[in-house]
């Protein structure tokens, strides 16, 4: 007797590298492990391997792009409805703009379940009236949402009102070193200097500005330096110029640009530093757990749901550079810092694991 193959589809606007976009490759991966289950990941725009996350895609995982146009391409609407119409999956479940794409075949079909996560503040992700009108009501109707955090959903609940949200925290493989560790590490690991490391493309909200003169403070009181790697990809010129500009002449500060193989910078850095103005729950935060390297980070979103002070890592009082660069003070001189790491690795093997994530979905699919 055939059984029916249970299929789900993620469909996503683009694999650009961004916390939303790592997650859903990650989470597609994870469910690609269970037999008898079709995966499926959407793209509303085509994506080039080596500038996006495609590469790292499981070949069990149906990868399938519509290539977007522009914003005024409305032609993917009517193919993404009509492929879905003719797939009929079990589950479709949508991120960030993604959301809007599908209404037709959310009124249309009877069979299918519907989720949607909402990856940081809900007022950030959708700040459009009209569109907000319309996601209450689908989330009223037939859609589930998911909340990346607590705080995701409190500001779910005061933006639309509702709180029939669920959280599932982020989830993410473990990141291993590779070939290039031990030059990377004979490269900038410096015993007579702390190393810091920063991931995060160059936009406003990772707040690279607060960062940079919260090291510089530190630099400028402390006799044993510091050095600051800024790894990401420059997605505003005029901001990443202007950090250029704050730089000049200081030695400590180094732009490296977007890099594949994070931990092998992560393993050898003192610490990990996040000076985010908003975030959801950010993956990077799992990332340095997951190779116990400790995460100094301002006080916003979900993170003070992850970093314990103290505990787990350390967490600044506010978005004040003398705040932040008291907190990176704390965190080098601690003396506790190997007992730190450990509770790190302990917080990702316990919480923030892909495996954890992923069984959690299936659990909610399966409702």
């Amino acid at each position: 007797m055939k059984t029916h193959t249970l299929s789900v589809v993620q469909i996503i606007p683009t694999l650009n590298k961004g916390g939303a976009e790592r997650f859903v490759v990650d989470l597609c991966n994870e469910l690609s492990l269970q037999k008898g289950k079709d995966i499926y990941l959407v793209s509303l725009w085509a994506n080039e391997a080596d500038t996006t996350f495609l590469h790292e895609l499981k070949k069990d995982v149906h990868y399938i792009t519509f290539s977007q146009k522009g914003p005024a391409d409305l032609s993917v609407l009517y193919r993404l409805n009509k492929w879905l119409l003719t797939l009929k999956p079990d589950i479709v479940h949508t991120h960030m703009s993604a959301f809007e794409y599908i209404f037709p075949y959310r009124t249309l079909s009877k069979s299918t379940s519907f989720f949607h996560t909402i990856h940081s503040k809900a007022e950030k992700e959708c700040p459009w009236k009209k569109r907000k009108k319309l996601r209450k009501y689908f989330f009223n109707k037939n859609t589930l949402p998911i909340a990346v955090s607590q705080d995701g959903y409190e500001t779910y609940k005061s933006y639309y009102g509702l709180e029939n949200a669920v959280v599932i925290e982020n989830g993410r493989p473990a990141i291993g070193i590779t070939d290039l560790f031990n030059e990377i590490s004979l490269k900038y690991k410096n015993p007579d200097e702390y190393l810091l490391v920063h991931l995060g493309r160059i936009v406003d909200v990772k707040n690279q500005k607060l960062l940079i003169e919260a090291v510089q403070l530190f630099n400028k009181n402390s006799a044993k330096k510091c050095t600051l790697l800024i790894i990401g990809g420059i997605r505003d010129e005029i901001l990443y110029q202007s950090l250029l500009d704050l730089c000049k002449r200081d030695q400590y500060i180094k732009f490296l640009g977007d890099k594949n193989n994070v931990a092998d910078y992560l393993s050898i850095a003192d610490g990990f530093c996040l000076s985010s103005i908003y975030e959801g729950m950010p993956m990077t935060i799992i990332e340095a757990f997951s190779v116990g390297c400790i995460p100094i980070s301002t006080p916003v979103g979900g993170i003070p749901e992850m970093i314990t002070h103290s505990v787990t890592g350390f967490l600044s009082k506010d978005l004040q550079v003398k705040s932040y660069y008291m907190a990176i003070n704390e965190c080098l001189s601690s003396e506790s810092k190997e007992s730190i790491k450990d509770n790190c690795l302990q917080e990702y093997f316990t919480r923030y694991s892909i495996k954890i994530c992923g069984d959690k979905h299936w659990k909610l699919y399966s409702l």
